[in-house]
């Protein structure tokens, strides 16, 4: 008689819960981000920066590359662990489990390059054809003012894309997949936070941030492994830097 062990059903946070965790992890992201904007603008400027400076500089400082690096690498080195931190305080659960930390073929990599590729080109065409800008304008006014290119490529290309899917497309996505949205809800969820958060753009890249969303999300749920969303969300930054770098855009 063969005996067949069932795959272990690790605990979790469940949907409350994961919303809760995820407003918390949010608000040390933002403060994260803010500190690491003053240390900067303390750095550069050589003197203590108060509310009120910080205020007035505010519009300014949404397009500065330099604000931007030092931003998005302080919120990945306090928000990532914190993640990592609220997985191990629930009891029983598995880091690798939580987060879909799973190895998976060469063929998912290429199949769901494709498809995001796709979906990023029949985007940009949909916006040129009705005259709505893409995000080029922005990325482009943070890439002409970062002094460091290289460490703007490492904030923007891997820091910021890795916190953003451990977030999103793993602990988020755990949560509220186990729950009653289920999947396919979680992938929508998800997908609209992930596209509201990026306010600094205009109504259309973010409705595309959304439907990449929802290529991100379910690159996740069909291969069972968070790699593959990450590498296509570097992959997807890290070009779009590139052709401003390059003049392609």
């Amino acid at each position: 008689m063969n005996h067949y062990e069932l795959p272990v059903r690790r605990p979790f946070w469940r949907t409350f819960s994961t919303l809760l965790w995820s407003v918390a992890i949010f608000g040390v992201f933002g403060i994260a981000q803010v500190f690491g904007m003053i240390a900067y603008l303390t750095k550069s400027l050589g003197r203590t920066i108060n509310e009120s400076d910080l205020m007035a500089m505010m519009p300014t400082l949404e397009t500065d590359g330099n604000v931007l690096t030092w931003a998005s690498l302080a919120s990945f080195i306090f928000a990532v662990p914190l993640i990592l931190l609220i997985i191990k305080l629930k009891r029983g659960s598995s880091i690798r489990d939580y987060l879909a930390l799973n190895n998976t073929s060469l063929k998912n990599y290429i199949v769901w390059t494709l498809i995001m590729f796709i979906a990023v080109m029949l985007m940009g065409w949909g916006g040129t054809a009705i005259g709505e800008k893409s995000a080029t304008e922005f990325t482009g006014s943070v890439f002409k003012s970062a002094d460091n290119k290289m460490l703007l490529y490492l904030a923007v290309a891997v820091a910021a894309p890795i916190f953003e899917e451990l977030m999103f497309r793993g602990f988020m996505y755990k949560g509220l997949a186990e729950g009653p949205l289920k999947p396919v809800g979680a992938i929508i969820v998800t997908s609209a936070l992930w596209a509201v958060i990026h306010i600094q753009y205009s109504w259309y890249p973010i409705l595309m941030i959304f439907v990449m969303g929802l290529i991100l999300g379910w690159s996740r749920w069909k291969t069972n492994s968070i790699y593959v969303p990450i590498l296509l969300h570097c992959l997807n930054n890290f070009v779009s830097l590139l052709a401003i770098d390059k003049g392609w855009a």
